[in-house]
Formats: structure tokens, sequence, C-alpha cells
């Protein structure tokens, strides 16, 4: 059965992506469409959500990732991994909803004006991709360590442990 374009259309209206994008106007393009000789418009995404991640050195005592939240403000988190690797210091990797990216910049300010080492990993796939799972190393202070991993596909939730 062939579809119309009517029913095409609603399909396309009624996905599930406008539940977590933002519409963004069509913006007339006056250069081009005069080059072109045709009316052209832009769909201008710069307004949709960024991702991005972060890497921090928090103090590893009683509040300190508590104070580090704080400072994220009321982002998204998208991801967070905690690892303590000595009695020093812990290794975050957080992954968090922002605006634009002189927001991200902003927070990086912030986060080192109040005297936390951190890097913005954005922009950095290596890290992405592999840093999460290495979060804070091996901790040598630890004997009897254990790994969770959590997985949150549609709400369903699913825990493993090692």
């Amino acid at each position: 059965m062939e579809e119309r374009a009517s029913d095409y259309l609603e399909k396309i209206l009624t996905a599930q992506v406008y539940d977590v994008a933002i519409e963004s106007p069509l913006e007339l393009a006056p250069l081009l469409s005069r080059r072109l000789n045709n009316r052209l418009l832009l769909k201008c995404e710069d307004m949709q959500a960024v991702f991005s991640f972060v890497a921090a050195l928090i103090p590893e005592r009683p509040g300190s990732f508590r104070a580090f939240c704080q400072l994220l403000g009321a982002r998204n988190i998208t991801e967070c991994n905690y690892r303590y690797a000595d009695p020093k210091d812990a290794v975050v990797f957080v992954g968090l909803e922002i605006s634009n990216r002189q927001e991200c910049a902003a927070l990086m300010t912030s986060l080192q004006a109040h005297g936390l080492r951190a890097l913005d990993l954005t922009d950095n796939e290596i890290a992405k991709l592999h840093i999460r799972h290495m979060v804070g190393g091996h901790a040598p202070h630890v004997t009897n360590e254990r790994l969770y991993a959590l997985h949150f596909p549609n709400a369903q939730v699913h825990c493993s442990a090692s």
C-alpha cells in the first residue's frame, strides 16, 4: 500500500524526536536564494541541546562530590562515573547537557575557579568511547573492589556485578 504524503507528514510531526528536540525556525537565506533564483530556507540546528563531557579531579573527602554536583548547577547529567582512585583525590567523568559551547567554557572556568582540575573532553572521541570504562584506573588501596554496570534502556534497569 502506497503511503500518502499527508500520512508521511503526520508520522514526522508525531515522531518521538519532538519530545526532546527544540523546534527551531526556518530562516530565509537571501543571498543563496538570489544566487539560485529560488526561495531557500535554512534550518538552524544550533538551538539544540549540546552535550559536554568533563573530567575532574576532586578531593576524596565527605561532601566533595556533592559540592562538585552543586557547581554543575541545574544541568541535566547524562552520564557520571566516580571512582575512588587514592586517599587524596577522586576522578569524576561527567556528561552534561548544555545549551552551547560558551556555556561549557564558562563551566570549565567556574570549576577551575573553585580549585578543581578539570578538562573538557567534549571533542575527544577516544575519551568519550573509552575513558568512561577506565575512570580512576587501578585503585591500589582497594583490595575488595566490586565493579557494577548499570544500563537504562527505555527506563528498564539492568544491573550486573563483577
